[in-house]
């Protein structure tokens, strides 16, 4: 069983201490459209409603335009070598001089020695 809770009474009001009371408040239609109506003080006279207020200020601008097209194919800039139609040499988006591109075409690897799969003789011998 959990512990039983305290009963604590309210607090009692001395005529000193002041109550805080909100004004009264009524319903404002928006000015602009006349339809939709909001809950507000007494203070306030007229209301635009968040509808209004969208089509006033209009949608925001794109901040950033789009980038122009290169023309080359998709991830030309991340290839060690890319040869244009033009004939530029380009390594890793950089264009290289004419001279530094020809060396690394000419650079070829060396290719990776492809290991053949065991035999079941030669897997039983190496344990």
């Amino acid at each position: 069983m959990g512990r039983k809770k305290k009963v604590v009474a309210a607090p009692q009001l001395d005529d000193s201490m002041e109550v805080y009371r909100p004004p009264e408040n009524h319903m404002v239609d928006c000015k602009i459209c006349h339809i939709e109506s909001e809950w507000v003080s007494a203070d306030v006279g007229a209301i635009i409603c968040d509808t209004c207020v969208s089509m006033l200020v209009g949608p925001p601008e794109i901040a950033e335009p789009p980038k122009p097209a290169t023309g080359y194919p998709r991830g030309w800039h991340l290839r060690t070598l890319f040869i244009s139609d033009e004939g530029n040499y380009f390594s890793k988006g950089v264009e290289l001089s004419n001279k530094e591109g020809k060396a690394l075409e000419n650079a070829t690897p060396k290719p990776k020695l492809a290991k053949g799969k065991k035999s079941k003789s030669s897997r039983s011998k190496d344990k």
